[in-house]
């Protein structure tokens, strides 16, 4: 914009925010961005590689991330020096790694500190980074005057984050060797990757690369979670690791979602104890399922009490979901053109839960995204099993709208003080997001039994 002499910088990972600021280093309105009001508390810059594994720069504004990007490495933007979103998106990422980098003044030094403390609780690696060029106080500066040498620099700081890693997980694995009597590789792999098990011996699943990566198979206890992006292969790779196990004559439990493939192994071994249940689930409803039936098997119950426990309590895992927008509904044929028009005329955010054979149905059309907010925690305080006093776990799903599924896992935290750990935050995979479209937060808990 030439004409007001400001430049308007995009904000990557997300399509609707921006940041317009004054290409005058002392200019009226140094920077504009969107009114919270009007489009919601502004989102963390470049938030996916957070999630990617990748090592990443941790900066306070969008111009110092374009600065870190400029010179080949991956930025994440805060809110000037509010550091929530960054923890909230870190929650439940492993092997997360970053380089502080706030600005070198009296407000950047004393939040890097202060960050840097929540990244210990949080477990995430991380060094703060020390400008090089003189008088520089954030990466723009820097970046403006010694663009030759920034590269340099930040390929040193990285290296320096490389080695602390090392060195922390080489004490790690020094640690788990003197606690452990007997020094077999399976048993140091089950210990270090899967926690602490009363019994330590493997179950082979009979595919070899999978069995070396959980250190001589599936370990006895605990929870073991396999991700893939869809039609990859994934239930095939269960149904052979079934397969094999029925075959060496352990009982099975089949939960799925696609009956067909799992009683291919029931037919192959007919006097074999394979039981297949339909989790009636879905998406971290369906994760939230397995992760009970573990917590019973690892307590003790026996392989027939936990298969009866599982078809007695699949009906009490709830799933409830709400969309901020009617457009996929239009598309995929489940209401009209007319109905989808005038629903975002009036700005209709239906909400629907899962019923007892495990349909989806619409149980209100409510107008407003906070209301619809707040109306699926008052539905979880309705169904949760102890009300408010419930003390179990909390999953929630979003379709490339973390705000508003943070903002129901605060209202969630603030509402129900006796929760199992705090509200547990994933993404849908993209067979139900193709179906849903962005915007959509789906909420999964235990309660009474689901009806039609």
């Amino acid at each position: 914009d030439p004409e007001h002499r400001r430049i308007v910088l995009p904000w990557r990972g997300c399509d609707y925010y921006h940041v317009d600021r004054s290409i005058d280093r002392d200019g009226d309105h140094k920077y504009d961005k969107p009114k919270a009001a009007e489009v919601g508390a502004q989102p963390l810059y470049n938030r996916e590689v957070v999630r990617s594994g990748r090592p990443f720069f941790v900066v306070e504004g969008v111009l110092d991330a374009l600065a870190v990007e400029a010179a080949g490495y991956e930025a994440v933007a805060l809110a000037g020096v509010s550091y929530r979103p960054l923890l909230d998106a870190l929650r439940g990422v492993s092997a997360a790694r970053c380089v502080v980098m706030l600005d070198d003044d009296e407000r950047g030094v004393e939040t890097a500190g202060r960050l840097e403390a929540a990244l210990d609780e949080l477990g995430v690696e991380h060094i703060r980074y020390a400008y090089r060029a003189e008088g520089a106080k954030d990466p723009a500066d820097e970046h403006a005057g010694h663009a030759a040498d920034v590269a340099a620099w930040y390929d040193e700081a990285l290296a320096t984050l490389d080695e602390q890693s090392r060195n922390r997980a080489e004490k790690k694995h020094a640690a788990v060797l003197e606690s452990l009597e007997v020094r077999d590789p399976a048993q140091v792999a089950a210990a270090l990757f899967m926690g602490e098990c009363d019994d330590l011996e493997p179950i082979g699943t009979g595919l070899r690369e999978l069995d070396d990566a959980l250190g001589g198979g599936l370990p006895s206890c605990g929870l073991v979670v396999l991700g893939a992006m869809s039609s990859t292969g994934k239930t095939t790779l269960c149904v052979q690791v079934a397969d094999y196990i029925a075959a060496h004559g352990r009982p099975v439990l089949f939960v799925t979602i696609e009956q067909s493939a799992a009683e291919i192994v029931m037919e192959k071994y007919p006097d074999r104890k394979i039981v297949i249940l339909d989790s009636l689930g879905a998406s971290s409803g369906y994760g939230l399922f397995m992760d009970g039936l573990a917590d019973q098997r690892d307590a003790g119950m026996p392989f027939d009490e936990l298969c009866a426990w599982a078809e007695a309590h699949r009906l009490n895992l709830h799933h409830w979901f709400f969309s901020t927008t009617l457009e996929y509904y239009v598309k995929g044929g489940r209401i009209s053109k007319a109905a989808g028009w005038f629903g975002g005329l009036l700005n209709i955010c239906p909400l629907l839960n899962m019923d007892d054979l495990g349909h989806l149905v619409p149980r209100e059309k409510i107008r407003g995204k906070k209301k619809v907010i707040k109306t699926i925690v008052d539905r979880m305080a309705e169904h949760a099993e102890g009300g408010e006093n419930y003390s179990g776990k909390c999953y929630i799903s979003n379709s490339n709208c973390y705000e508003d599924a943070r903002a129901v896992a605060d209202l969630i935290e603030a509402r129900f003080p006796n929760l199992n750990g705090r509200v547990e935050i994933n993404w849908v995979g993209t067979t139900i997001g193709s179906h849903t479209g962005p915007g959509t937060v789906a909420l999964f808990f235990w309660g009474d039994e689901r009806v039609r």
